[in-house]
């Protein structure tokens, strides 16, 4: 049996491992079309500086990666964040506050209630969240459900900004159930999301003592290329090899290459974006191509900035702000405070991250320009005035898939497709969840036994 996976990021990589294990027999190749594996993950060292181009962590709590890691002989290189640094800000009139933990239930409301994001009135409908009845479980926007249960502030000062960091959206077009399901969950079980006498958990669901994330000393980009050093053994590796299209030409694939050169395989597995995967399928496969279109991604600009001195005058991780901030930047991450091995002692590494209508107006500038409205409102925000010594501009026109309303149906809707197209699959962040736990267990479930919708029980592990 032949499989040709299309994409080496890390769902294809993952997918083509995994295969290798489960299904020795089974001849995979895998077509990448860039001259690089690893996809959005991508770490590079400049002067002593870790930077990452894209995620830099992952959830401590999902243990699917760190699982890959260990088999990989990866484990001695895990580290965990900083816990002395977890606490992270909000930007509001002009200053930088606190931000509560609500993310994950019970939500400390005392700790909310105090927060000086709110105004005394938005303290005081947030107080009232205990009295709030629970919803009907229907699929209903982030702002639709926090602002039911906890007022319109709490939507526009907290979860806005953190909605938008995570999703790349708005709270108001971004399904709860479909990105936070653990909220849905906890209010239909409890009522309510906030309970008295209770801890809040910190965003991966460990307690605030805990470190709630992992990486690996050397950046993220370790895991794709310990991946890839271990595949070149056992799958065929093509670098630079661009898809144009695929089709069926009975019970098996037909794939046509840019290069003039077509493929025939018993099945085919689409490891990239949705848009990707939408612009290759033709004939019979239109449909599913349909579907897949209709999944958008929000674009994002990353800036690595590197200072020979401390330019952060707290504790934490970072900071996020507003949509509505008038500020281009959407957050910052403090990577020297939350992880160590960034850079070198008494050194720090900032990562900017511009998103949305800003990270769309500046995908075609040049460096420059990006780098000048990153530093001007590290400014503002921060007081950074020091000169970097090391800046880096990483873009990603599709950088993270819209959770909208209505995904879940479409997302349904396209695993139906799927199961009546024997051999074809499609694995990737815009299905079950965005981290890179949720890439990797797709993936795996893929290999186990052929069927990604029906996953096996080992695919199930967090």
């Amino acid at each position: 049996m032949k499989t040709v996976i299309i994409g080496g990021g890390i769902s294809g990589l993952a997918a083509a491992y995994y295969l290798s294990r489960h299904q020795p027999s089974n001849q995979v190749v895998l077509l990448e079309s860039s001259s690089r594996l690893g996809g959005i993950i991508r770490t590079e060292q400049q002067e002593g500086f870790c930077l990452e181009a894209g995620p830099d962590a992952f959830v401590r709590q999902k243990k699917k990666a760190a699982e890959l890691c260990r088999e990989l002989g990866l484990g001695s290189e895990l580290i965990a964040n900083r816990i002395a640094n977890q606490v992270s800000y909000s930007w509001l009139d002009g200053k930088l506050h606190p931000l509560p933990r609500v993310l994950n239930p019970p939500i400390d409301l005392d700790q909310l209630v105090a927060s000086p994001l709110l105004s005394p009135s938005g303290r005081l409908r947030a107080s009232r969240e205990p009295e709030i009845p629970p919803g009907g479980g229907v699929d209903e926007s982030v702002a639709s459900f926090m602002g039911r249960r906890f007022g319109p502030e709490v939507v526009q000062r907290v979860f806005e900004p953190l909605v938008a960091g995570v999703f790349g959206g708005s709270a108001s077009e971004i399904s709860l159930p479909a990105a936070f399901p653990h909220l849905l969950d906890f209010e239909q079980q409890h009522g309510c999301l906030s309970l008295p006498g209770t801890e809040s958990a910190s965003p991966s669901g460990t307690k605030a003592e805990e470190s709630s994330f992992q990486s690996l000393r050397n950046g993220m980009g370790q895991l794709p290329a310990k991946l890839a050093q271990v595949l070149q053994e056992v799958v065929q590796l093509h670098l630079g090899s661009s898809v144009r299209s695929i089709g069926r030409d009975g019970g098996r694939f037909r794939i046509e290459l840019e290069s003039g050169a077509s493929l025939q395989t018993d099945s085919a597995v689409l490891a990239t974006s949705a848009p990707v995967a939408a612009s290759l399928l033709e004939g019979d496969l239109k449909p599913i191509s349909d579907l897949l279109g209709q999944i958008e991604y929000a674009p994002s600009i990353l800036v690595c900035l590197g200072y020979r001195q401390e330019v952060v005058d707290r504790p934490g991780s970072g900071w996020i702000a507003p949509p509505d901030s008038g500020k281009a930047l959407l957050a910052c991450t403090w990577a020297h405070r939350k992880f160590d091995h960034r850079c070198p002692t008494g050194h720090s590494l900032l990562r900017a991250y511009l998103a949305g209508r800003s990270a769309s107006s500046l995908l075609e500038a040049d460096d420059r320009p990006i780098v000048r409205i990153v530093r001007q409102e590290l400014r503002e925000i921060q007081g950074v005035t020091a000169h970097p010594v090391v800046q880096r501009v990483y873009r990603l026109p599709r950088a993270l898939p819209l959770y909208k309303i209505g995904h879940l149906d479409l997302v349904s809707r396209i695993k139906q497709s799927l199961r009546q197209t024997p051999g074809l699959f499609c694995i990737g962040n815009y299905l079950d969840g965005v981290g890179i736990p949720a890439c990797l267990r797709h993936a795996q479930s893929v290999a186990a036994q052929g069927d990604p919708h029906r996953p096996s029980h080992s695919s199930k592990s967090p």
